[in-house]
This record gives structure tokens, sequence and C-alpha cells, in this order.
């Protein structure tokens, strides 16, 4: 994950999208996430620069890290309202990308916004920053849904009692009681659809 851009107006918010989507990406089990100082350390050596976005340069720098994939992104609106001298109302705009380093496309591209309000009796920074950090993470949270139906989850049956069945994928992949799959049967004609 880059950095994500910001606008001029937004850039004295210390809102850190990339680092808080890595995270939240790494909780679902599916992605391993490279954060911005490893890219930096291990591209530091070579012509290239993580503020460049041009496909080209990316694809290298994928190369580079040995990424199936890139997300860049800007945080492209803020706004911030105080509502009967009682409520902080904050909405966090944000627009992610994610470049496929194979197809050397973008696969991904959503525009979100988070809300965050916290009521008060006097306001003051923390009381924003609480609304801004509610904001934040819905709208990581919104993108992070969305890429990970992305990626669905591939494993193997690898045992059937009765109306049990055990899959090899679990716990580390977040997986839990409940979750539905779709299962297919490879035969002599290719996989069949059960």
């Amino acid at each position: 994950i880059l950095s994500f851009e910001k606008d001029k107006l937004i850039d004295n918010k210390n809102l850190k999208i990339d680092r808080l989507l890595g995270r939240t990406l790494e909780n679902t089990g599916r992605f391993v996430i490279i954060d911005q100082d490893e890219i930096i350390r291990k591209t530091q050596n070579s012509n290239l620069s993580i503020k460049d976005k041009e496909v080209t340069q990316l694809v290298k720098i994928g190369e580079i890290l040995r990424a199936d994939a890139i997300i860049l992104g800007r945080i492209s609106d803020i706004k911030e309202q105080l509502k009967n001298r009682a409520t902080i109302k904050v909405e966090v705009t944000i627009e992610a990308k994610l470049l496929d380093l194979n197809k050397e496309e973008v696969v991904f591209c959503e525009k979100v916004r988070g809300i965050g309000e916290t009521k008060t009796s006097s306001p003051n920074q923390a009381d924003y920053n609480l609304a801004y950090k509610q904001a934040t993470q819905k709208a990581v949270t919104q993108i992070a849904d969305k890429l990970t139906h992305l990626f669905p989850l591939l494993g193997y049956v690898v045992q059937v009692s009765g109306d049990k069945v055990i899959i090899d994928i679990g716990e580390e992949k977040k997986i839990k009681q409940g979750d539905v799959f779709i299962v297919f049967r490879l035969e002599e004609q290719g996989l069949v659809d059960k």
C-alpha cells in the first residue's frame, strides 16, 4: 500500500489511511501487506520512486517487492461540522485503486465516505480527533470489505464425515463457524459446482 495522497487543504490532518488500511486488510487473514518503510528500503537502490504513480513504474516497484498488487489512493475530501454546539460531525472521503501487477491494470477503483460523530458539552480538539478517527475507520472498513470480496479464499476439502466437512483453512484466515463456502468437485469433465 502506497501512501495516500492528500489535497493541500487536508494536509494538516494526520490521517494515516494507508497504515490503517494495511492493518485492516492484514487482519482479514487474506493479505500480506508490505509497509511503507519496507517499500522504501527495498526500492532505495533503484531509480524508482514510490511517489511516481505511472503504471510502468508501479509494475517495476511491484517486481522488486514481489507483490501481486499495489493499492494507492487519496483523501479527497474532509468536512467537519459542529451541530447545536453539542455534536461534532466529521466526514472523510477516500478514493482507493488496486493495480493488478500481473495484468498491469487497475482492477478496483472506489470512492467511499466515512462519517464520525461525537457528542460533547464543550467541543475541544480531542472530540474532533475522535470524530476523525471514527470517520476514517468507517471509510477504511468499507474499502477493506470491498477489496476482500475481490479475493476469495481458496482451500481444499480434506475430510467429509456425515454432514460435517473439514477444510484446510481456518482461524488464521479469520474463518469462523457459520461461514458459507462454494464447493467444487473435480470430475473427469472438469470442475462441477456443488
